[in-house]
């Protein structure tokens, strides 16, 4: 899994709401997919249950166009790194 500490987190978290036009939640959500978490460890992180994040992850879906989380999670792998270290 990927630190949530990490600093390559902020920067795809601001590219998926500038490209996907994600909320800051709906990004948070699919940063952490991409990470690794189950929705249930999503939810807990975020202080709810995982019927508020499973709504998110389809509202994710329509804005990315794509119909599984794993398609969230590629299309987040597929992004072209920026940086230094890129």
């Amino acid at each position: 899994l990927l630190s949530v500490s990490n600093p390559v987190m902020p920067d795809v978290t601001a590219r998926l709401r500038s490209i996907y036009g994600l909320s800051a939640g709906e990004a948070d959500i699919a940063v952490r997919l991409w990470a690794g978490e189950t929705v249930e460890q999503i939810a807990l992180g975020r202080g709810t249950s995982r019927h508020p994040v499973r709504f998110q992850i389809r509202t994710i879906c329509l804005k990315m166009d794509c119909s599984r989380q794993i398609e969230i999670v590629t299309r987040i792998a597929m992004l072209p790194r920026v940086g230094p270290n890129s």
